[in-house]
């Protein structure tokens, strides 16, 4: 065997674990962050990373009642989704007071009816047109 076909043999070898400790270590990155999601760990990544992967920060932003954050940051792991979509609110460094739940008006479900339809019912009031409450003008007689 020729040196430089050792050479480029040795360089593809190299660059194979290379590329493969990469991946690794980026998938246990994100599931390290994916797994954090619901942790009151305040991890914000912010910036251009920010944009790109979800932290849980992000998360812990999604679930505050605070009106400003209500439909923010809907997805799982990658922001990239919310970013397009005008959804995302990028955490910032230093953690916020947040108050977790859900709407106070909201009841909660007490049976099978109430827990899978009513979520269906409700949401379409939102979407659907809804009739004018207005009285409709009768003519004079």
């Amino acid at each position: 065997m020729l040196r430089t076909e050792r050479l480029r043999d040795e360089a593809t070898k190299v660059a194979g674990r290379a590329s493969s400790t990469f991946f690794a270590v980026v998938g246990i990155a994100l599931a390290f962050i994916s797994q954090m999601q619901h942790s009151q760990v305040w991890l914000p990544l912010t910036g251009v990373w920010g944009k790109i992967i979800l932290s849980p920060a992000h998360h812990q932003i999604h679930h505050s009642v605070a009106t400003v954050h209500h439909d923010k940051n809907l997805g799982n792991l990658f922001a990239a989704f919310d970013w397009l979509a005008g959804t995302l609110f990028i955490p910032p460094k230093k953690r916020p007071k947040l108050v977790f739940g859900v709407d106070t008006m909201s009841k909660p479900a007490h049976d099978l009816r109430e827990g899978l339809v009513q979520p269906f019912i409700e949401s379409a009031k939102h979407v659907l047109p809804q009739p004018s409450s207005k009285p409709e003008h009768q003519p004079a007689s």
